[in-house]
Protein backbone atom coordinates (compact mmCIF):
# COMPACT_ATOMS: atom_id res chain seq x y z
CA UNK A 1 0.00 0.00 0.00
CA UNK A 2 1.35 3.65 -0.99
CA UNK A 3 2.26 6.02 1.39
CA UNK A 4 -0.24 9.03 1.20
CA UNK A 5 0.82 11.90 -0.65
CA UNK A 6 1.09 15.41 1.43
CA UNK A 7 -0.68 18.29 -0.36
CA UNK A 8 1.97 20.43 -1.58
CA UNK A 9 1.19 23.63 0.79
CA UNK A 10 0.23 26.82 -1.04
CA UNK A 11 1.41 30.16 1.05
CA UNK A 12 1.13 33.62 -0.03
CA UNK A 13 3.33 36.15 2.10
CA UNK A 14 2.83 39.73 1.75
CA UNK A 15 3.26 42.68 4.22
CA UNK A 16 0.40 43.86 6.55
CA UNK A 17 0.93 46.72 4.60
CA UNK A 18 0.01 45.64 1.50
CA UNK A 19 -3.48 44.28 2.64
CA UNK A 20 -3.89 47.33 4.43
CA UNK A 21 -3.48 49.27 1.78
CA UNK A 22 -5.89 47.12 -0.09
CA UNK A 23 -8.73 47.40 2.77
CA UNK A 24 -8.02 51.16 2.52
CA UNK A 25 -8.89 51.29 -1.05
CA UNK A 26 -11.77 49.24 -1.19
CA UNK A 27 -13.36 51.83 1.21
CA UNK A 28 -12.20 54.61 -0.79
CA UNK A 29 -10.34 56.05 2.00
CA UNK A 30 -7.04 58.11 0.83
CA UNK A 31 -4.28 58.03 3.11
CA UNK A 32 -5.03 61.05 5.20
CA UNK A 33 -8.55 59.67 5.83
CA UNK A 34 -7.30 56.87 7.61
CA UNK A 35 -4.19 58.30 9.05
CA UNK A 36 -6.40 60.70 10.91
CA UNK A 37 -9.18 57.69 11.87
CA UNK A 38 -5.85 55.44 13.48
CA UNK A 39 -4.81 59.43 14.83
CA UNK A 40 -1.11 58.45 12.87
CA UNK A 41 0.52 61.01 10.10
CA UNK A 42 -0.33 60.13 6.53
CA UNK A 43 3.28 59.76 6.17
CA UNK A 44 3.62 56.91 9.12
CA UNK A 45 0.32 54.84 7.25
CA UNK A 46 2.04 55.05 3.97
CA UNK A 47 5.11 53.83 5.52
CA UNK A 48 3.29 50.90 6.85
CA UNK A 49 1.85 50.34 3.51
CA UNK A 50 4.99 50.23 1.78
CA UNK A 51 6.27 48.23 4.54
CA UNK A 52 8.86 50.36 6.27
CA UNK A 53 7.10 50.29 9.13
CA UNK A 54 5.59 47.55 11.31
CA UNK A 55 1.61 46.99 11.81
CA UNK A 56 1.98 47.68 15.74
CA UNK A 57 -0.38 46.03 17.86
CA UNK A 58 -2.01 49.36 19.21
CA UNK A 59 -2.47 50.00 15.09
CA UNK A 60 -3.77 46.32 14.43
CA UNK A 61 -6.09 47.31 16.67
CA UNK A 62 -7.49 50.14 15.61
CA UNK A 63 -7.71 48.71 12.13
CA UNK A 64 -9.59 46.36 13.54
CA UNK A 65 -12.18 48.37 14.93
CA UNK A 66 -12.26 51.19 11.74
CA UNK A 67 -12.46 48.35 9.08
CA UNK A 68 -15.39 47.18 11.32
CA UNK A 69 -15.19 43.69 10.78
CA UNK A 70 -13.02 41.61 13.47
CA UNK A 71 -13.84 38.16 11.89
CA UNK A 72 -12.12 38.80 9.24
CA UNK A 73 -9.09 41.20 9.91
CA UNK A 74 -9.02 41.03 14.44
CA UNK A 75 -6.02 42.94 16.03
CA UNK A 76 -3.96 39.45 16.29
CA UNK A 77 -4.31 38.51 12.76
CA UNK A 78 -3.19 41.88 12.17
CA UNK A 79 -0.33 41.00 14.54
CA UNK A 80 0.06 37.56 13.26
CA UNK A 81 0.47 38.56 9.62
CA UNK A 82 3.17 41.03 10.71
CA UNK A 83 5.37 38.62 12.85
CA UNK A 84 4.88 36.07 9.82
CA UNK A 85 6.11 38.34 7.59
CA UNK A 86 8.98 39.66 10.12
CA UNK A 87 10.56 35.85 10.78
CA UNK A 88 10.33 35.22 6.74
CA UNK A 89 12.71 38.45 6.64
CA UNK A 90 14.74 37.03 9.39
CA UNK A 91 15.12 33.96 7.74
CA UNK A 92 15.82 34.82 4.43
CA UNK A 93 18.45 37.35 5.76
CA UNK A 94 20.19 34.50 7.29
CA UNK A 95 20.02 32.24 3.85
CA UNK A 96 17.64 29.77 5.65
CA UNK A 97 14.09 28.96 3.97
Amino acid sequence: MGRKKKAPECSVLVYPGFLLRAERELRGWNQSELAERLDISAQYLCDIELGRRPVSFEIARKLTSHFGHPTVHSAKDWARMQFEYDWHVFESSRGEP
